[in-house]
């Protein structure tokens, strides 16, 4: 299978699996809300939802990339031990990145905001912060972390690693980013993204990057409320104090490990050399990446 082809076929897929996910979120809920007499924000109908909208883009996602063949792993992958050991460095450098990251695409959602609405107020928010703290469970710490590791790491990066490890966790992470839909969640998502990408090459195993994703989410969906709940004042202070323990460890972790750092090559001698440019430009990945930013546009003035 000739080289652009398989990524113009992986960005058709992105693409395909978003537009699903758009409409198996919408179409019910307007269905229903027309021909049915049913509480359309009530929590098992919106965990209910939600799931169905999973399992649709996953389901297309995964029909895209059937043809594609699936690279060999890695056979040199972490045993148990070094799995949980890096499980752990990668999330104190994940936390530690976070909030920053976050805050920069906070900032950048807000200026556009700002100039594209002259408000400085978004009209969306946050669909956990609507539900109630078990649908956001449910959303957040299982089907997330199930379903788009399955999607970005188990579907996509057991094809992507054939063009080299360094390429594939770049892709992957962009990718993952770019389908949050927003500028808020972009940067961060990506390099989480990306982290969770090389945790999965080198472990070959899809529960620890279901882990790492539950771990990240359930810090500020699990954690958060727990502590607020107990002590509101204190809690926040003890929460932004791990924070800043994050920073210190994922620092510390940056900087002790970072020439421990290796990717894998190629698996296959391809005819053409593997360059961003061959990445980029084709249909399905242009398309891809067009959609995603007119999302996130309509996202920030809206």
């Amino acid at each position: 299978m000739q080289e652009k082809f398989v990524f113009s076929r992986i960005g058709l897929g992105l693409t395909i699996a978003l537009i699903a996910l758009t409409f198996a979120q919408l179409f019910p809920s307007v269905v229903l809300g027309l021909f049915a007499t049913i509480d359309l924000r009530g929590d098992l109908f919106i965990a209910i939802l939600y799931l169905c909208s999973c399992l649709a883009y996953c389901g297309v996602f995964w029909l895209f990339v059937r043809p594609i063949p699936i690279a060999p792993p890695n056979p040199q992958r972490f045993d148990t031990k070094q799995t949980f050991a890096l499980i752990g460095i990668v999330y104190c450098i994940g936390m530690g990145l976070l909030y920053f990251l976050s805050d920069i695409g906070n900032l950048i959602h807000e200026i556009l905001h700002f100039i594209f609405t002259r408000t400085d107020q978004s009209m969306l928010t946050d669909v956990t912060e609507s539900n109630s703290l078990w649908v956001s469970i449910f959303m957040t710490c299982v089907c997330a972390p199930v379903f788009e590791e399955f999607l970005f790491r188990k579907l996509l990066l057991d094809r992507l690693r054939a063009f080299g490890e360094k390429i594939a966790i770049l892709c992957s992470g962009i990718a993952f980013g770019l389908f949050h839909q927003n500028f808020m969640q972009f940067f961060f998502a990506a390099m989480l993204g990306c982290l969770f990408a090389y945790v999965y090459l080198k472990t070959n195993r899809l529960w620890s990057v279901i882990l790492l994703h539950f771990m990240v989410n359930a810090f500020s969906t699990i954690l958060l409320p727990i502590l607020t709940h107990v002590d509101e004042t204190n809690g926040y202070v003890m929460f932004y104090g791990l924070i800043v323990m994050f920073w210190i460890l994922g620092g510390c972790f940056l900087v002790l490990f970072r020439k421990k750092v290796t990717f894998g090559a190629p698996c296959y001698t391809f005819s053409v050399p593997i360059t961003g440019k061959l990445v980029v430009l084709n249909g399905g990945m242009l398309t891809y990446l067009i959609l995603c930013l007119v999302c996130c546009i309509a996202f920030t003035i809206l």
